[in-house]
């Protein structure tokens, strides 16, 4: 048996033709193959390449495909994979010079054994290598959970970097990959975040709208927010109509948000002084509601633009009957919670419809959604509901949220139940639509 000593920590030995790590005189990992030898200063003199993984995926795709095992002894090829750990070691753990498959095992398991130097660079390797912008090294640390040994103040500091290179190195496609994983992970970072970012290019937008990836934009500090096709007019307060002109400059509107808006003196002008009853109008007690939807459907309209989502909480909305006016457009998602809407009605104009929230109105009975076969998510608690009816045509739904109601509470435990014991959203949705069958 050969052995080699890189550190006090690590050491390999030649076993029956194999090359095999050992961490603090315990079996690590058998080394696969030998890759081509690049010391770092070698790396940076190639033009575009940064590390052995890229020059692996540069070469083939596969740091196997060139492995040199075939063209050399076993005792050649171990002292092969002793020069390269022990550069990696003298070099103080550049995960650049060893591939991504052994360089983070090897610096994990060398930080949980106390190896000091090991601890103070495993953090700062994650980091340089998730803000390199390479796809194939970001999807590896994010998929082999490394992203979550860093703090989200650490993440952070580094986030500006990472989405800057990502941009710059990374097609659509791949951008959209790594983010859904993010986004899936519950990290910091989101389609929100990316969208807003100043150097995320036009293309980017759009196929970020198209894939449904993005619902809107962070408000910004003006009267209203447009960033290719999301316009946010929620939670502002009061909204002058007239100022709304440049709506007419998006080039589609995939999310028309409104919620909890109130129209000023000025805005009088264009929704009517008088209510239906003909009492004057308080300007800090009008809705913005249906009138503004008729300015707002006016303009796109008038530019052939699309809508596909649409949120109007806390309007004081009674009824639905304003979406006929919207029939035109393909709604994917509607969000009516939180108002006075006592009927579901007027949703067979979207054929596409796969989110209807209705939570928080007085709705009493389940109807109107007959032609809604596409819905995938319905959200209705807090409502007026007696009975576990009209829901026969949702054979693709997944999330129901229909608790406090007023159906009994041994018809709902009968159907699964809910998903926890505060939760208004139940087990299995597809019980309640066989049950309306």
């Amino acid at each position: 048996m050969i052995e080699f000593e890189v550190n006090k920590f690590l050491k390999l030995r030649l076993e029956e033709g194999k090359t095999v790590i050992y961490i603090n005189d315990k079996r690590f990992n058998q080394c696969r193959y030998l890759l081509l030898n690049f010391e770092v200063n070698q790396i940076e003199m190639l033009e575009n390449i940064e590390s052995i993984d890229e020059a692996a995926e540069k070469l083939d795709n596969t740091a196997e495909s060139y492995s040199i095992k075939n063209l050399i002894s076993p005792e050649e090829e171990f002292w092969g994979h002793c020069s390269n750990l022990h550069g990696w070691s003298e070099l103080g753990y550049d995960s650049r010079i060893l591939h991504r498959n052994l360089a983070f095992p090897l610096l994990k398991k060398l930080n949980e054994i106390g190896d000091q130097h090991a601890k103070k660079v495993f953090k700062e390797e994650i980091a340089r290598r998730l803000t390199s912008g390479y796809y194939t090294i970001m999807k590896y640390l994010i998929e082999e959970k490394y992203i979550f040994y860093l703090t989200p103040e650490e993440l952070d500091i580094i986030y500006e970097e990472m989405l800057d290179n990502m941009f710059k190195y990374q097609t659509n496609s791949e951008i959209i990959e790594i983010i859904s994983i993010l986004d899936e992970k519950s990290t910091y970072l989101n389609f929100s975040r990316v969208f807003s970012h100043p150097n995320c290019s036009e293309s980017l937008k759009h196929d970020l709208i198209k894939k449904e990836l993005i619902e809107g934009v962070i408000f910004d500090g003006k009267p209203y927010s447009v960033v290719d096709g999301c316009l946010d007019l929620r939670g502002l307060n009061i909204i002058d109509v007239n100022n709304l002109e440049n709506v007419s400059s998006i080039e589609y509107l995939n999310a028309l948000k409104l919620g909890g808006n109130f129209l000023n003196k000025e805005s009088q002008e264009v929704v009517g002084k008088l209510d239906k009853n003909g009492n004057a109008l308080d300007p800090n007690k009008l809705i913005a509601k249906t009138h503004l939807i008729n300015y707002i459907d006016s303009i796109l309209r008038s530019r052939k633009r699309f809508l596909w989502s649409l949120y109007l909480p806390n309007m004081k909305i009674v009824n639905m009957d304003f979406l006929k006016k919207l029939k035109k457009y393909d709604l994917k998602t509607i969000d009516l919670s939180n108002n006075d809407i006592s009927e579901i009605c007027c949703l067979e104009y979207f054929k596409n419809l796969k989110r209807l929230n209705l939570n928080n109105n007085r709705i009493e009975k389940i109807v109107g959604l007959e032609k809604s076969e596409t819905l995938v998510e319905l959200r209705i608690s807090n409502n007026e509901i007696k009975e576990i009816e009209g829901l026969q045509s949702l054979n693709k739904l997944k999330i129901l949220e229909i608790g406090a109601n007023k159906i009994p509470a041994q018809l709902i435990k009968k159907l699964g139940g809910f998903n926890g014991p505060f939760s208004n959203e139940v087990a299995d949705p597809q019980k309640f639509v066989k049950h309306c069958q």
